[in-house]
C-alpha cells in the first residue's frame, strides 16, 4: 500500500472531473453566445488544462419549456478559429443531461452558443474527462 502523497494524488485524480458553466439571463435568440461570468463565451471562454481531454456529458436547464440547440465549441480566445465540438438538442423541456464523447484540443477555450430556437434564462454546464 502506497504512502499518504500516493493517496492523496489518487483522491485529487479521482475528483478532478472539471465542469465549466455558460449562462444567459432573459429572452435568448438563436446565434447567442452563452456568457462565461459577463463576458460572451466566443470571446472569453474557459481554458481547458486537462491532458487528453474530452467533453463527457453535457447539461442543460431553462426557466421555460423551450426547443434549442446547444452548439459547443473551442477555440483561441480569437473569435476567429472557432471549431464546432459538437451540439445537442433539448426538445420541448427545461432541462437535459446527455451524455457525449466530445475531444477537446488541450490549451484552447471552450464556448458555447444557442444554435437554433430560442431559450429564457439558459444555463449550460460540461464534464471533463483527462488526466491532470
Amino acid at each position: 500500500m502506497g504512502g499518504p502523497s500516493e493517496f492523496f494524488q489518487s483522491q485529487l485524480a479521482v475528483s478532478a472531473s472539471p465542469g465549466f458553466t455558460w449562462g444567459r439571463s432573459g429572452n435568448t435568440p438563436s446565434g447567442t453566445w452563452l456568457l462565461n461570468d459577463t463576458v460572451p463565451s466566443n470571446k472569453a471562454g474557459r481554458t481547458v488544462s486537462l491532458s487528453a481531454p474530452s467533453i463527457t456529458q453535457v447539461f442543460v436547464a431553462s426557466e421555460n419549456i423551450d426547443t434549442f440547440d446547444i452548439g459547443i465549441y473551442e477555440h483561441e480566445g480569437d473569435e476567429i478559429n472557432l471549431t464546432l465540438l459538437g451540439t445537442v438538442s433539448i426538445i420541448t423541456s427545461r432541462t437535459g443531461v446527455f451524455n457525449v464523447a466530445f475531444p477537446v484540443t488541450s490549451g484552447r477555450q471552450l464556448a458555447t452558443k444557442i444554435e437554433t430556437g430560442s431559450a429564457k434564462n439558459v444555463v449550460v454546464g460540461t464534464q471533463l474527462a483527462g488526466g491532470i
